[in-house]
């Protein structure tokens, strides 16, 4: 089995450690209930991610998701690791700017981005993941100043994953996304307004995942499609999500 405890962690004489440091001396300390965070396993687990892709002759990100556990101290902490960060909420969001986060760093997500959320966002200069077109009209109604916003479009890739039926998000029918045969409206509007810096795709199939399977269909699926925006429309995608 598995071992799901902290790296540091050790029971020794009938007491919890991390590291040197007696879990009961914390709690004492700090109080209880309290959540205790491991830097060495934080870092390990970024490492895993982070150096396979170092070695290969392209440019990464590897995104922390914000919504699984934010504040700002491990915010800081994540981004001295050289991690970026995945936000679907304007309070992840206004965590990461109180962190000090770069705006390159961040990337706001989700299907019902409020316009305040969205005025942040703009503010704050970080990369917009566009889930339908009325966050698009909504995004053009707010830039009054015309200020350059770096766009993605979230595409459904109309495949099927192997989970849960409430957590699939890349079929058809799912309520995320945008279909492939919409895109080209977005492009005559994208052609509308030259503040617009269109910079790539992102794409989801859900999560809890378990099989790498649907994620190489994935890449199969869009590929040609990212393939078709470069020698059709002469839009080419600097990053795929």
């Amino acid at each position: 089995m598995a071992n799901y405890f902290p790296v540091q962690f050790s029971y020794k004489n009938g007491s919890a450690f991390l590291g040197s440091i007696p879990v009961k001396d914390i709690v004492e300390t700090y109080g209880s209930p309290l959540y205790i965070l491991d830097g060495e396993t934080i870092v390990q687990n970024c490492r895993k991610f982070l150096d396979p892709l170092s070695n290969l002759s392209i440019q990464s990100r590897v995104l922390y998701a914000c919504k699984a556990n934010l504040t700002v101290g491990l915010a800081q902490f994540l981004n001295q690791q050289g991690m970026s960060f995945d936000v679907s909420s304007g309070g992840e969001l206004y965590t990461l700017i109180k962190a000090g986060i770069s705006s390159k760093s961040i990337y706001f997500h989700g299907n019902n981005k409020i316009f305040s959320e969205l005025e942040l966002a703009i503010t704050y200069g970080v990369t917009i993941i566009i889930d339908n077109l009325q966050e698009l009209l909504n995004i053009i109604e707010i830039n009054t100043n015309n200020k350059d916003i770096r766009i993605m479009l979230r595409m459904k890739p109309e495949i099927e994953a192997h989970t849960h039926d409430y957590i699939k998000t890349g079929q058809l029918d799912s309520k995320f996304g945008i279909e492939k045969q919409d895109f080209e409206r977005f492009h005559s509007i994208f052609k509308e307004h030259d503040w617009i810096q269109f910079v790539g795709i992102h794409s989801h199939i859900g999560s809890q995942i378990f099989d790498t399977k649907p994620y190489y269909e994935l890449i199969d699926i869009m590929l040609p499609f990212i393939k078709m925006l470069a020698n059709d429309l002469s839009l080419p995608v600097l990053e795929f999500n």
